[in-house]
Order: C-alpha cells, then sequence, then structure tokens
C-alpha cells in the first residue's frame, strides 16, 4: 500500500488487510494516533507534521530492512532447495570421486564460499 492510502485508513479509522507487513501497521498506527492527537487538540499541527515526516522516513527505512529480510530468506530458501538437490545426487552417485566434489559444492552453497570449492575441486583432482 502506498502512505496515502494507509494515512487515509487510519484517519477514517478503517482496518488494516489482515496481513500487512509491519512497516505498513506500524505506519498505520502512528498516523491513526497522529491525526486523533492533532484533532483533539493534543499536539499542534507544526509538530505533527515533524512527527508524520519522522515517521515517513522510520516506514521507508524499516521498509527497506524488511524487503532486504525477504530477499536474503528467498536465497536461503534456494540454497536450501539447492542443497538438498545435490545432496540426493550424491546419494545416487556411484563415483566417490564425484561424490566428493558434489560435497563440496554443497559447503560452498551453504558457506557461499566459491574459492573453497574451486580450491578443494582442485587438490582434489591432483
Amino acid at each position: 500500500m502506498m502512505l496515502d492510502e494507509l494515512e487515509r485508513l487510519a484517519i477514517a479509522k478503517k482496518p488494516l488487510p489482515e496481513f500487512a507487513p509491519m512497516h505498513e501497521t506500524c505506519y498505520y498506527w502512528i498516523m491513526r494516533r497522529l491525526h486523533e492527537s492533532l484533532r483533539d487538540g493534543k499536539i499542534h499541527r507544526d509538530a505533527a507534521a515533524q512527527e508524520k515526516h519522522r515517521a515517513v522516513r522510520r516506514y521507508n527505512e524499516f521498509k527497506a530492512l524488511y524487503e532486504e529480510s525477504r530477499k536474503l530468506y528467498g536465497e536461503r530458501q534456494e540454497n536450501i532447495r539447492l542443497c538438498s538437490q545435490k545432496m540426493n545426487d550424491i546419494v545416487k552417485e556411484p563415483d566417490m570421486q564425484n561424490a566428493a566434489v558434489m560435497a563440496f559444492e554443497v559447503i560452498g552453497i551453504l558457506t557461499g564460499d566459491a574459492v573453497f570449492v574451486k580450491t578443494m575441486k582442485g587438490r582434489f583432482e591432483e
């Protein structure tokens, strides 16, 4: 959702979609409380504008962290899938030398260390 949509929902006191991400939920509740405070005269318009500016900045920071976390989680899941597939191939491999090389690849995927894989393949082939 866009920030203006979240703010409109907050002002109208309409509920968020059930599975709204945390950064949207936090922004919604900040805006809801901020507009209530402004309406009730508990906060001045200038202070509310500053608080909204801070909330937008925090929303953007949190959203960036959320997106990065989702990306890293997806990469991790893909690595797990690849490793499982390679481990099945290792079990089926009749040649133990090829199985060892595939095991080096699994270790490389899990650690993200391509140099290790290259080094071990080179040493193993000597």
